[in-house]
């Protein structure tokens, strides 16, 4: 990577402490809308430097959503689909695991919009919906008076991620084109909103099945 150019005609590689650090200072400027497809989320120290500066942008009025993978985000070892872990361990798991919740419950409550990318239900439990993730780690923010700007790469917000990279994006036709992939998955996502409610009718007809 040494002989590459680490910044051409706006766009520039970020070593992982490199792009968190430039994210925070991108996102302590005032912004307007906030994107972020991602992955794996947990309560690590990667996502606790970037939660005051998201927060205070929905404080602001900012629109602020957030796509995570149904499995390997927030709900990574709920499902039962992985080996869960015991005693310490677990402890552990199941108290980041609240952090996390609690966290994203404050953004919630500040207007964000939280959304989850192929979570298990009755359409896809049986066919090992792991197997359909959406590994995209994707953020665009706007601003009203320009200066547009936006990642793409390797890095999740997770603490197991820190030698990975990611690349800056202020180039227009760029910027474009990660728009378009972030249309897609939105769109993706609304599917998936229509598949929980159908599921959820479906859970609460099979409840009262027999009653």
């Amino acid at each position: 990577m040494s002989d590459l150019p680490k910044k051409l005609d706006g766009v520039e590689f970020l070593e992982c402490e490199e792009y968190i650090h430039d994210l925070k200072q991108e996102l302590d400027r005032p912004f307007s809308d906030l994107k972020i497809i991602i992955f794996k989320l947990t309560y690590s120290r990667l996502f606790k430097i970037l939660f005051p500066a998201i927060e205070r942008g929905l404080e602001n009025g900012a629109q602020v959503e957030l796509f995570l993978d149904g499995i390997f985000s927030h709900e990574r070892l709920t499902k039962g689909l992985f080996i869960v872990p015991f005693g310490e361990n677990l402890r552990e798991e199941e108290r980041m695991q609240k952090e996390l919740d609690a966290a994203l419950e404050r953004l919630k409550s500040k207007g964000a919009k939280i959304s989850y990318f192929n979570r298990p239900n009755w359409f896809n439990k049986n066919i090992l919906p792991f197997a359909f993730r959406d590994h995209r780690k994707l953020v665009l923010i706007k601003r009203e008076n320009g200066g547009d700007l936006g990642y793409f790469g390797a890095t999740n917000l997770d603490d197991g991620y820190q030698n990975d990279f990611m690349i800056k994006v202020t180039n227009k036709s760029v910027l474009h084109t990660l728009q378009k992939f972030a249309d897609h998955d939105w769109m993706e996502r609304r599917q998936d909103d229509i598949e929980e409610k159908i599921n959820e009718k479906l859970e609460e007809m099979a409840k009262n099945y027999g009653k």
